[in-house]
């Protein structure tokens, strides 16, 4: 007896990690597009140092650094995706928390970074 409710109790566990993972699922190239392309009122935050913004970026989207995101008062976005270069060492995944634990946004960050929005 005490061997089913400990594995219902690990079951119920794995399942909750499970939505969790697929709920921190980035946005590929082809879905923000898609969604621009809707008339979907998506907000682009390129995450970057200024100079490489100035580099090149995705059409549309605005400069706020990830060391000053999360400080910056912000008015609610609704939908923000988040993207840096796509080569690792900006850690997306804490600043769309972050962000989606204030009111009046939904962030998510794209997959692959401006260097997959390049390829796309």
């Amino acid at each position: 007896m005490k061997t089913n409710g400990l594995h219902k109790l690990l079951s119920g566990l794995a399942c909750g990690l499970m939505t969790t993972t697929v709920l921190a699922a980035a946005m590929t190239p082809a879905e923000v597009d898609g969604l621009r392309k809707q008339g979907r009122n998506v907000k682009l935050i390129d995450v970057r140092l200024p100079h490489r913004f100035k580099a090149g970026t995705i059409p549309g989207a605005m400069n706020i650094p990830a060391e000053v995101l999360l400080e910056k008062k912000l008015p609610p976005l609704g939908v923000v995706i988040l993207f840096s270069d796509g080569l690792g060492g900006v850690d997306l995944a804490r600043l769309v928390k972050g962000l989606n634990n204030r009111k009046g946004f939904s962030a998510d960050y794209l997959e692959g970074g401006y260097a997959a929005w390049r390829e796309f």
